[in-house]
């Protein structure tokens, strides 16, 4: 199975997967403007974010084709600025005049690995400690 999911927008599904792990996980997206090039980026919400895109591209009278939507992943960010990159040296836009089967070829090249559910539960209740510490020391 591939790690992204190639649909039409009309053809879009609700959402790629629910195990999502919130603040350490996200999806990244391509999305093919028609005619215009593409979009990439990354989402916690996959279906609002995707309408957004539609919204957008209907406003400015265009459309949107194709979407690849890869699962939950932990290193979404690192993702998107390799995309980011084939805009060419110094790009930093999120959108990209290349075509969405270039883009797709890119993203394929990538690793999606999964968050670690424990290490981030404990660094996050690391945190949480910390901060606890740091209140209750105030209230002396």
């Amino acid at each position: 199975m591939s790690a992204l999911d190639v649909f039409q927008y009309a053809d879009r599904k609700a959402g790629r997967d629910s195990t999502l792990l919130a603040g350490a996980e996200q999806h990244l997206y391509i999305v093919e403007y028609v005619n215009a090039g593409v979009k990439v980026g990354v989402t916690a919400d996959p279906p609002s974010r995707l309408k957004a895109h539609e919204r957008a591209a209907r406003a400015h009278g265009g459309q949107v084709g194709r979407i690849a939507l890869s699962g939950p992943h932990s290193c979404s960010k690192e993702n998107e600025r390799s995309l980011v990159r084939l805009g060419g040296a110094g790009n930093r836009s999120e959108y990209l005049p290349i075509t969405f089967d270039d883009a797709l070829k890119a993203a394929e090249a990538l690793s999606y690995p999964r968050a670690d559910r424990d290490a981030f539960a404990a660094r996050t209740e690391a945190g949480f400690n910390f901060l606890k510490a740091l209140v209750l020391r105030s209230d002396r």
